[in-house]
């Protein structure tokens, strides 16, 4: 996330993640899913707001 003059004032990283269904809680969405070897997921592996920027709720509009 970048402002008007393209200074940064927040990131966030995401990668390709599985998740194997043994994993996961036993559950009817569960059952219907142990045909799969793995279930794509995303994975959030960073989130940074800029220290000059904090307590503005960007982080959250990040993630939005």
């Amino acid at each position: 996330m970048v402002d008007k003059i393209g200074a940064l004032l927040g990131y966030y990283t995401l990668s390709s993640y599985g998740i194997r269904p043994a994993e996961l809680p036993p559950s009817d969405i569960v059952k219907k899913l142990l045909k799969y070897p793995l279930i794509p997921a995303t994975l959030l592996g960073r989130l940074g707001v800029s220290r000059e920027h904090r307590e503005q709720k960007l982080g959250r509009l990040l993630l939005y």
